[in-house]
């Protein structure tokens, strides 16, 4: 490599593809349901207050995904036996099966995305783009932070379409999550 700019062409360029390229077929959930599933799976009972924690998003958002994820069937909430005020989120039989769905899918597009490097070579990739992640996180500037915990006028939260390009908590009233119609839309 002889200029350092192709680290960032590189970088850049498999962030294209990875958009061009999404993880799978029709998404049944939009990922910050499929996000906490994934945490409840591992953290079955916890609090809200913990998932805050775990999932890094304001008690107001993380109320508003599990009231859209009770309506579906997929968690419960009920109050803790140790603190009344607490509120323990519970997977549902149903939130345990589109979890563990989401699981299979996962594990089974990981292996087709990475199906062009050897086991060495995965682990190499991993360790190189934590490092390259860590050195970027540790040399950003510091910027004042807007109510969604993102720099004012910088970050996914910004602009007309809110979080990650999506109209609401969800989806856009139009189409559902990349252009799927699912039911969460």
């Amino acid at each position: 490599m002889e200029n350092r700019i192709d680290v960032i062409k590189s970088a850049l360029k498999l962030s294209r593809a990875m958009r061009r390229r999404p993880p799978g077929g029709e998404h049944k959930f939009p990922p910050p349901v499929a996000r906490t599933l994934s945490v409840l799976t591992d953290n079955d009972g916890a609090t809200s207050r913990e998932l805050c924690e775990i999932l890094d998003v304001r008690p107001s958002s993380l109320s508003e995904l599990l009231g859209k994820m009770e309506e579906h069937g997929l968690v419960t909430r009920r109050a803790s036996d140790e603190d009344k005020r607490a509120a323990k989120v519970l997977l549902t039989d149903e939130g345990k099966a589109a979890a563990a769905g989401l699981k299979e899918d996962m594990d089974k597009h990981a292996a087709e995305f990475s199906a062009c490097f050897t086991d060495e070579e995965a682990a190499q990739f991993c360790a190189l783009t934590e490092k390259l992640s860590a050195h970027l996180e540790a040399s950003a500037p510091e910027r004042e932070e807007g109510p969604c915990g993102h720099g004012r006028g910088h970050g996914p939260c910004h602009g007309p379409r809110g979080f990650h390009g999506h109209h609401g908590p969800f989806c856009g009233p139009e189409r559902g999550f990349h252009g799927h119609h699912g039911p969460f839309c």
